[in-house]
């Protein structure tokens, strides 16, 4: 049964990331760690948003996505992290959509969220994986994102554009993944939960 779903799971993955298509699940929220003051970091040297150099409609609506998703978020905010997503998605060639995913279920859009064990920011990044990222602050939206999608497009080719190996690397990283793939159930539920919110994205 197990083989049977991650196969369909795979199929729709496949199916998501060339073409977009995939029915349409309302989101679910997942808690991450503890929150921190949600004030978004920003480096003068690091990130300067340019609102005008986004598709308008893409860019207002994943902003009201964000803000909706998670209410405590400053409108200017959830906008900046809007605009991160779409750079990072199209500068390494990732569906937004799988990237906001992404987002959503690792620290619900809280930029200086730090887990119990220590991953941090955005994309919850581990620190020893900052450090092999190049990542200066992974506070930063712009910093730990870059980073963050910077390492699912190295998992994607690594897995040869297995969607599912790619998402279960970040997760668990390759090694756990070499040694036990990817059908431990907690595996099996974060695929599927990215999955569901990708299906929410505007």
């Amino acid at each position: 049964m197990k083989k049977l779903r991650l196969t369909y799971i795979s199929f729709m993955f496949i199916c998501l990331l060339t073409t977009g298509c995939a029915g349409s699940m309302k989101s679910g929220k997942v808690s991450v760690g503890q929150n921190v003051p949600a004030t978004v970091v920003r480096p003068s040297n690091t990130y300067i948003p340019r609102d005008n150099s986004l598709p308008a409609v893409t860019l207002e609506s994943l902003t009201a996505y964000i803000n909706d998703y998670n209410k405590k978020l400053d409108y200017s905010d959830a906008r900046l992290i809007a605009d991160v997503i779409l750079r990072v998605s199209t500068k390494h060639r990732i569906d937004y959509k799988v990237v906001t995913a992404l987002v959503a279920i690792e620290s619900g859009f809280r930029p200086n969220v730090t887990s119990p064990s220590g991953a941090m920011g955005l994309g919850q990044l581990m620190p020893a994986t900052a450090r092999s990222l190049k990542v200066n602050n992974p506070y930063d939206p712009m910093d730990n994102l870059n980073g963050a999608v910077k390492l699912l497009r190295s998992n994607l080719e690594k897995y040869e554009g297995d969607i599912n190996y790619a998402l279960a690397a970040y997760k668990m990283g390759c090694g756990a993944v070499s040694r036990s793939g990817i059908s431990q159930s907690s595996t099996i539920r974060y695929i599927q939960n990215i999955r569901k919110i990708f299906d929410s994205v505007p």
